[in-house]
């Protein structure tokens, strides 16, 4: 599954699900000045997502955003004691971000062993089972993403 920018259409939905493979490039530098997030570019140089945190602060909550601005997915970074976690929540909406379950999660599974983190997809308030098809692997300045069927390239 990759995600593939569509450049017919006119709604706030920038993407669309294909086969083909697609790369991105996550970019560090900001579109906005005085912004906390990070520009993703298609193959053609196009603006696809933006990655954006307004609070200058506590760096807890992320915006995924299409090329109009359009929030598609909020990131909460979370904390239980020594373990950090990430919940990835489809609404924009506080109220019900708080009534729902996130849609996903990461989280890396051994606090204290190695780098590797691992993806928890949630529907309907329960865990879907996906063994270990996927995780993702490396520090902060590279990585990639592992499926049971092969590697795909470092990001």
């Amino acid at each position: 599954m990759f995600l593939e920018k569509n450049l017919t259409s006119s709604s706030s939905s920038c993407c669309f699900i294909t086969s083909t493979r697609q790369t991105l490039k996550v970019w560090m530098k900001l579109l906005v000045f005085n912004d906390n997030g990070c520009t993703v570019y298609d193959s053609n140089g196009d603006v696809v997502y933006r990655i954006d945190n307004y609070d200058q602060k506590l760096k807890k909550e992320f915006y995924l955003m299409d090329v109009h601005g359009n929030v598609l997915v909020i990131i909460l970074k979370r904390k239980l004691s020594v373990a950090k976690f990430w919940e990835g929540y489809k609404s924009s909406k506080l109220e019900e971000r708080i009534n729902n379950k996130p849609w996903f999660q990461v989280k890396n599974p051994r606090v204290f062993k190695g780098d590797n983190c691992e993806v928890l997809l949630i529907k309907d308030g329960n865990n879907i089972d996906l063994g270990n098809n996927y995780k993702i692997a490396g520090k902060v300045t590279t990585f990639k993403i592992i499926n049971e069927v092969e590697e795909l390239p470092h990001v």
